[in-house]
């Protein structure tokens, strides 16, 4: 027993000492190898030119100033400077890094947008044990005028973290932004603007030699986007003026938004297939408020959709797009025939459901971009509740019609339709419908009315 104390004792400090050792190295390494490393970094792009200056240095820490040179045109160059601390450990390697205010002239051209001294910091962190490695930056809080008011910018953060260039995830997080007009209408700022809690995360995958970039996986979270202003504003009124009802006000709201978006692999043409589900609320009022007092909001609540479309040489896409004339180079990225499906689009309203699905294929011309021939399918379904709320009574015997011929059915209080296109040819349910009949319909029954 006591030998294997004994063992264990030297073999601990055996390891003791190759870590002490392998610190030493590493911390001598940095030392040494720095600045060839910056020299590296620099011949490698022309986008920024590094410059590290080391301030002091031990064994387990390393103290210096980086400054970042990044030429813009039009602008001339932007100098920032960092103060960069470096951590050894038995376990991992840490740095971290702020932005050093006024030196270099960042400061100066952030002034000239009217954008405040932000600080910026963040840290890089290596563990050899794991061969995973990580990294964030962070802005402080901020506020910029704009015309007729002002913005606030909460804290924003990009972090990354990835074992190899084949498996990063990277995310982008945002307190998010306030927005309100300076003047008042009937009490209340003329225009309010907010985007609150935005998420971004992303499995990047990078081709170095190649230096391109793709993407797997985009997933995009935010927790409110609101938009309420007075109409009185909005139609050009001032705050002073004689109207009938100053407290007027219009209202469009968006929360609990979460979607996914993604692309398949490329096919032997090089093209892609884009798919993206996702959910959120949508609430909207014209007006919100009337006569002083708050109106509810139209909601179509628990909205879900499920869709792909393709398939696309994004490439090629991006390249064509810069001469937005060249159609026939757009269409060529384009597969023919170009898919939809559309797997689920539903959502609640008072109580009620409403879902479609569907698929659809169509043609481009090469040379007008217009479509040449349509084939598609959708089935729509709603609470009967929903439909008759929509349907004025100057439409109520087009909908009996459409029920009557079997164009839309009513089954256990659901209504449900089947909408068939191809080429030029339209059918509900399987029944023709004839565009011609309804314009002529409509068109004497507002004579009627006229009359």
């Amino acid at each position: 027993m006591k030998k294997l104390a004994k063992y264990l004792a030297v073999f601990s400090a055996v390891i003791l000492i190759i870590f002490s050792a392998a610190l030493v190295v590493a911390s001598n390494l940095y030392n040494s190898k720095i600045q060839s490393v910056i020299s590296k970094i620099n011949s490698r792009q022309h986008y920024a030119v590094f410059t590290y200056e080391p301030l002091s240095s031990s064994i387990l820490n390393k103290d210096g100033l980086l400054t970042v040179d990044v030429s813009a045109p039009k602008i001339g160059n932007i100098r920032t400077v960092f103060r960069i601390n470096v951590d050894f450990s038995f376990s991992s390697i840490k740095a971290t890094f702020s932005k050093v205010d006024h030196e270099g002239n960042i400061d100066e051209f952030l002034a000239s947008m009217r954008i405040p001294t932000l600080k910026l910091e963040g840290a890089i962190a290596f563990y050899p044990w794991q061969l995973k490695g990580s990294g964030a930056v962070k802005t402080s809080a901020f506020t910029i005028p704009i015309e007729g008011g002002s913005c606030r910018f909460g804290e924003n953060s990009f972090y990354a973290s990835g074992r190899s260039k084949t498996s990063l995830d990277i995310g982008f997080a945002s307190a998010g932004i306030k927005c309100q007009a300076y003047e008042m209408y009937n009490h209340k700022p003329a225009f309010i603007l907010d985007l609150l809690d935005l998420k971004v995360t992303a499995k990047p995958l990078l081709d170095i030699e190649n230096k391109n970039v793709s993407l797997d996986k985009v997933n995009v979270k935010l927790d409110t986007f609101l938009v309420d202003t007075s109409t009185i504003y909005m139609i050009g009124f001032g705050p002073n003026d004689k109207v009938r009802d100053p407290s007027l006000r219009d209202s469009f709201k968006l929360s609990s938004l979460n979607l996914d978006l993604s692309m398949s692999d490329k096919d032997y043409q090089g093209r892609r297939e884009i798919a993206s589900d996702g959910s959120m609320t949508i609430e909207f009022a014209l007006p919100h408020e009337k006569d002083s007092k708050i109106l509810p909001y139209y909601d179509l609540s628990d909205l879900n959709y499920d869709v792909t479309l393709g398939n696309f040489n994004i490439e090629t896409l991006l390249a064509a797009a810069r001469n937005p004339e060249a159609v026939d180079k757009i269409i060529g990225a384009i597969s023919k025939p170009l898919n939809f499906n559309l797997k689920n689009l539903s959502f609640k309203h008072a109580g009620s459901n409403v879902s479609t699905s569907g698929r659809a294929s169509v043609i481009l011309d090469p040379n007008s971009g217009k479509p040449q021939n349509v084939d598609a399918t959708i089935h729509a379904k709603a609470d009967r509740a929903f439909v008759d709320s929509l349907v004025s009574a100057q439409y109520e015997q087009g909908l009996f019609d459409l029920m009557q011929s079997g164009a839309v059915t009513l089954k256990h209080g659901v209504y449900s339709t089947t909408l068939a296109i191809k080429g030029k040819d339209i059918s509900l349910n399987g029944v023709t419908y004839n565009a011609a009949e309804d314009k002529n319909e409509a068109e004497f029954t507002e004579k009627s009315l006229d009359e």
